[in-house]
């Protein structure tokens, strides 16, 4: 959940949502905190935190929660601070080949409900906007919240995205061209969305609540059915010139007899894919990739790796070979970004055998002088959650934040706007 403020603030009303927003995270992140203790860690007057603290608590976003135990330190004791989970909420929404759902959660990143959507074919987009949003609207009213505290929506797709407009540029996979998901949604639920792309997604989630924590130079690869990537440079994502950074999976690793949905037979691919895996145990009839097949893939894909075959068996062996190509490619990566971390996401993260052969190859890393390899991780965060902290970040632990709507009558100026 990491946040850039892009603009500077310009005038005292934006500082002041700078502040709120800064006080709000380090609660968020550092529950049962002191009013003290946000002053030392924020850099804030005590005056202002006092001031903040009031306006928070009035907009019922936080809470007291008892006193801290002085441990034998003098003076008086201090009074924690803490989240108030109903003081908001956000929705998630993750869009991709393994299904589609929806969810809330609350102020704390809790998920309260959710829901999965059916759409009635992948590749068209009117579809897919019409069922989440009624999928969302119905999430909210079965759920006894205060509909007007559902601060905003974040949706994670398998996309290339323009995140200022929430634009779907390009989504090959799902056959989607320049469609305004996020225009879409908003006008028909009313409440703001950003969308974002699942890989970036995950990658920011991961560092600010995953595996990632305390890394800010991280390359996520998230091994599908294809194979993405997402790369931030101190806390930020690198998007690209045209939005489409992170095609690992059309990376030239060798030649091979499966044939990518580029049409070239040597792309990544075709060497460490859950498509690539499915097409060489012959569990699926397609050597060439055909994006209208995508839903079978990622079907025949789930089963395979609920069984969790291990090495020794054919399916274990395959799976085992595809990650230590994978070990193997992201270690020529490393060498041209230079990361701190390389995070191993998606469906793939969680077969065992895959996870062995990325470990192993890592593990036999040549030995380059002057240079240090990054630390492999398996992530943790689901899409799913991720786009939850994506939503939360945007919506509520940020700048963005009307408080004041809040606090006069409970609803917020915020809706039909988008990000």
């Amino acid at each position: 959940m990491v946040i850039n403020f892009l603009n500077r603030p310009s005038v005292p009303s934006d500082l002041r949502r700078v502040h709120r927003a800064l006080v709000l995270r380090h609660i968020f992140f550092a529950p049962r905190g002191s009013r003290a203790q946000l002053a030392r860690e924020t850099g804030l007057s005590g005056m202002a935190i006092t001031r903040i603290i009031r306006e928070l608590i009035d907009a019922g976003l936080i809470e007291e929660a008892g006193k801290s135990n002085r441990k034998g330190n003098p003076g008086r004791r201090q009074t924690n601070l803490r989240i108030c989970p109903s003081g908001g909420f956000v929705i998630g929404v993750v869009i991709s080949a393994f299904g589609h759902e929806a969810a809330l959660f609350s102020a704390t990143g809790k998920a309260l409900a959710r829901r999965e959507m059916s759409f009635e074919s992948i590749q068209t987009a009117h579809e897919a906007i019409e069922v989440a949003s009624s999928t969302i609207l119905a999430i909210i009213q079965d759920v006894n919240i205060d509909a007007s505290r559902v601060l905003g929506i974040a949706i994670a797709i398998a996309a290339f995205v323009r995140t200022g407009t929430g634009t779907v540029t390009s989504a090959p996979y799902l056959g989607w061209q320049q469609v305004e998901l996020g225009r879409g949604i908003s006008d028909r639920t009313n409440i703001p969305v950003v969308v974002e792309n699942i890989a970036d997604a995950i990658n920011m989630a991961e560092q600010a609540k995953g595996a990632a924590v305390g890394f800010r130079d991280v390359f996520l690869a998230h091994q599908s059915v294809t194979c993405g990537a997402s790369y931030s440079h101190e806390g930020k994502l690198v998007r690209g010139a045209n939005f489409s950074a992170g095609q690992i999976g059309h990376l030239t690793v060798g030649e091979s007899s499966l044939v990518c949905s580029c049409g070239d037979t040597r792309c990544f691919n075709c060497h460490a894919s859950g498509w690539s895996v499915l097409a060489h145990l012959e569990r699926i009839d397609s050597r060439c990739f055909e994006a209208g097949k995508i839903k079978s893939y990622a079907m025949a894909l789930a089963r395979l790796v609920r069984e969790d075959p291990k090495r020794g068996t054919p399916e274990g062996d395959a799976l085992f070979h595809a990650g230590h190509q994978w070990g193997r490619t992201m270690q020529e990566v490393a060498l041209i970004v230079d990361p701190q971390a390389i995070v191993l996401a998606g469906k793939m993260s969680e077969a065992t055998a895959y996870v062995d052969g990325c470990e192993s190859a890592w593990q036999n890393a040549p030995d380059k002088h002057g240079y240090k390899p990054p630390k492999l991780i398996v992530g943790q965060v689901p899409a799913i959650q991720a786009a939850g902290y994506l939503a939360l970040d945007s919506f509520l632990y940020s700048p963005q934040l009307d408080l004041d709507g809040l606090i006069s009558d409970g609803t917020s100026t915020r809706r039909g706007g988008m990000r």
